[in-house]
This record gives C-alpha cells, structure tokens and sequence, in this order.
C-alpha cells in the first residue's frame, strides 16, 4: 500500500511539472502574439501614414500640372 500510495504521489507530481510546463508554454505563446498584435498595429499605422503621404504628393502634384498649364494658356496668349 504504502508502495501504491508513493507511485501515486510521484505521478501526481509528475503531472504538476507538467502542468506548470504547459502554462509557462501557455505564457510564452500569449506574449508571442501580443508582440505580433503590436507589430501589426505599428505595420498598419505605417501604412496609413504611407498613403497620407501618397496622397499629399499626389495633391501637390496636381496643383503643380493646373499650375504649369495655366501658365502655359497665358504665354499663348500673350504671344498671340
């Protein structure tokens, strides 16, 4: 009995290092994706700053061609 009752303890304790190894795994795992959580938020606020820039440089760009255009129309008229 008293045999019995020890193998009974080492697989109790045995199955409590276990335990503890997988919730650290658990942990390890959760910060894990919490760090690919934030670089897809920094990713994405990259990205959105990427296209306010695109469409800054497209704006100013199409102010520059109706300036250069409007210039042009004046030199013609001017040198007719």
């Amino acid at each position: 009995l008293d045999q019995g009752a020890s193998s009974l303890h080492q697989d109790a304790s045995s199955l409590l290092q276990s335990t503890s190894s997988l919730d650290q795994d658990a942990s390890s795992l959760n910060q894990s994706a919490s760090s690919l959580l934030q670089s897809t938020s920094s990713l994405d606020q990259g990205a959105s700053s990427l296209h306010q820039d695109a469409s800054s440089l497209h704006y100013a760009a199409a102010s520059f061609l109706h300036q250069f255009l409007f210039t042009l129309e004046l030199l013609s008229f001017i040198s007719f």
